[in-house]
């Protein structure tokens, strides 16, 4: 979360170009107003070099995220295209991504998967339902969920 003055260096940022932005033009805004901008020590917290290896991290987080696969799951007659690794032990502070298969196999990642699951639908549906409202992410859920 940003703090209230960050929030606000950056609602002047978007106002200024007119609620829509791009991270380069939030860079170079965050640049041009020098260390005195309140954004300024989140863009630039740490040196060069530490810099491209945590864009590097980024770059091979990114990688982890979108490699897909077709999955073959139980009951299912066509293979799904699915993420070729998930990312389980988060609460032991052991970020690991494990071979989807590997997940759905093992009882202790494929709890953690169904959690994470529910997550994502919950933070989905109060998103969406805000934005759009509940009624309408009811019908959607309520489409999504019948079965032929």
């Amino acid at each position: 979360m940003l703090t209230n003055e960050q929030q606000a260096a950056f609602e002047e940022v978007l106002a200024k170009h007119e609620k829509t932005l791009t991270p380069e033009e939030l860079l170079a805004a965050v640049t041009k107003r020098g260390k005195q901008c309140p954004l300024h020590a989140l863009v630039y917290d740490c040196n060069n070099s530490e810099a491209a290896l945590r864009y590097r991290l980024v770059r091979c987080r990114w990688i982890l995220r979108h490699a897909k696969f077709d999955f073959q799951a139980k009951g299912n007659l066509q293979p799904l295209p699915t993420r070729r690794v998930v990312n389980v032990d988060k609460a032991a502070g052991n970020r690991r991504y494990v071979a989807t298969e590997t997940a759905v196999r093992k009882k202790e990642y494929r709890g953690q998967l169904r959690e994470e699951a529910a997550t994502e639908l919950q933070r989905w549906r109060a998103k969406w339902g805000a934005i759009l409202g509940i009624d309408v992410i009811n019908e959607v859920l309520e489409e999504l969920l019948v079965t032929d």
